[in-house]
């Protein structure tokens, strides 16, 4: 905003912070364009934080820097219903005693919060990455247990499998051991019955 423009808030300042809610003046400015959504989101921030007079300092700082936007800035004041403080900036009146010490100080913590905040921005990039990160590995690893548990699972099946061949082999065995048991018996009588028909042959 040009300094011709800007002193007209210089000189009111403590007059418009007293007067002023940033809310309504925000959303017209926003419209207007002079004004972002990342503004918006710092100066809501900034009256919740701090109370609605932080926020319009915030706002007024921030007009500084937006160019030749003094008569929207009126504009946007009289339809939010400020025409008592659109009459004082345009009747000229106001004391401009310390204003300017006031003002340079609410630059240099705007130059400090932006920094900040230009900081804080790159740091939540860095953390969404990290955290799109960690969730492909969970992802991976939760594909990784999927086919683990799956080849668990037919593993088992296989030994399952195993386990009931072994089961009919034993007891195939143990049938055969029977017969042959039986058989063995079977042939000791067979034998015995020879020994003795032998014997009696004898005689």
């Amino acid at each position: 905003m040009p300094d011709a423009s800007y002193v007209k808030i210089q000189t009111n300042f403590m007059y418009l912070l007293e007067n002023i809610d940033p809310e309504c003046l925000c959303r017209r400015l926003f419209s207007e364009s002079v004004l972002d959504s990342d503004d918006m989101e710092r100066i809501y921030k900034m009256k919740d934080c701090r109370g609605r007079k932080y926020a319009t300092d915030f706002l007024l700082v921030i007009l500084q820097y937006r160019g030749d936007v003094y008569d929207i800035f009126i504009e946007c004041l009289k339809e939010c219903g400020y025409d008592s403080v659109v009459d004082r900036l345009e009747m000229g009146g106001g004391d401009s005693t310390g204003l300017l010490n006031e003002v340079n100080n609410a630059r240099n913590t705007l130059d400090e919060l932006q920094g900040n905040y230009g900081n804080t921005k790159k740091e939540l990039a860095k953390l969404k990455e990290k955290t799109l990160s960690i969730k492909q590995k969970i992802q991976l690893l939760q594909e990784s247990n999927i086919e683990i548990a799956c080849k668990c699972e037919a593993t088992n099946t296989d030994l399952a499998e195993e386990k009931t061949k072994h089961e009919v082999t034993c007891r195939e065995l143990k049938n055969t051991k029977t017969d042959l048991a039986e058989e063995k018996a079977k042939h000791e009588v067979t034998r015995k019955e020879l020994i003795g028909l032998k014997n009696t042959s004898r005689w």
